[in-house]
C-alpha cells in the first residue's frame, strides 16, 4: 500500500518537490501514508484527493483554520468543513473567511471534479499555481478577493462560464 502511495505522488508532484524538508507536500505525504485511518492504496479513486486537501491543508497553515472539522481524520473527506462532493467526487471547496494562511498550491489541480473553490477573505498569498486553470477544467466559479494574491491573472478565467 505505501509504495504505490508514494508513487503515485512522486508522479504527481515530482521527487524533489516531495523531499523538501517539512515541507506541505512532504506532511501531507506522511500523512496519508502512515496516518491516514482510510489506508486507501495509491490506485484508489479517492486518494489523490485525499492527498490535494491534506496538502491545502498544510500550505495554509490547516492547526490555525477557524473551522477544520474532520480534516486530517478518518472521517470521508466529503465530510471535512467546506469540502462538498457529488458521487464521492470533491466539486466545491468553500473555505472562505476561514483564516488560510499561505499559498495555493498545485495539487488543487488534482481535484478534478472541482466545479467551485472559495478562499476569499483569508490571507492567500503569491501566485495562482502555473497551469491550474488548464488543469481544472470543470471550474466555474472561483473567488479569491480579499486575499494577497500576486502577478498576473491568468487569461483561462476568462474562459470560466460564471
Amino acid at each position: 500500500r505505501r509504495h504505490s502511495a508514494l508513487r503515485m505522488i512522486m508522479e504527481a508532484v515530482g521527487i524533489q518537490n516531495l523531499l523538501l524538508l517539512d515541507s506541505p507536500r512532504l506532511k501531507a505525504a506522511c500523512w496519508i501514508m502512515y496516518d491516514d485511518k482510510q489506508k486507501l492504496s495509491g490506485t484508489h479513486s479517492r486518494f489523490m484527493s485525499r492527498y490535494a486537501l491534506a496538502v491545502l491543508y498544510h500550505s495554509t497553515q490547516g492547526p490555525k483554520w477557524k473551522k477544520s472539522e474532520g480534516w486530517m481524520t478518518a472521517a470521508h473527506e466529503c465530510n471535512w468543513r467546506g469540502v462538498e462532493c457529488s458521487r464521492g467526487k470533491v466539486t466545491k471547496l468553500d473555505l472562505g473567511f476561514n483564516a488560510l494562511n499561505g499559498l495555493i498550491p498545485r495539487e488543487v489541480a488534482l481535484l478534478k471534479e472541482l466545479r467551485e473553490l472559495d478562499l476569499n477573505g483569508n490571507d492567500i498569498q503569491g501566485v495562482l499555481p502555473h497551469k491550474m486553470m488548464d488543469e481544472l477544467k470543470k471550474l466555474k466559479i472561483l473567488k479569491l478577493h480579499m486575499n494577497n494574491i500576486l502577478g498576473k491573472i491568468p487569461s483561462e478565467i476568462g474562459l470560466m462560464k460564471s
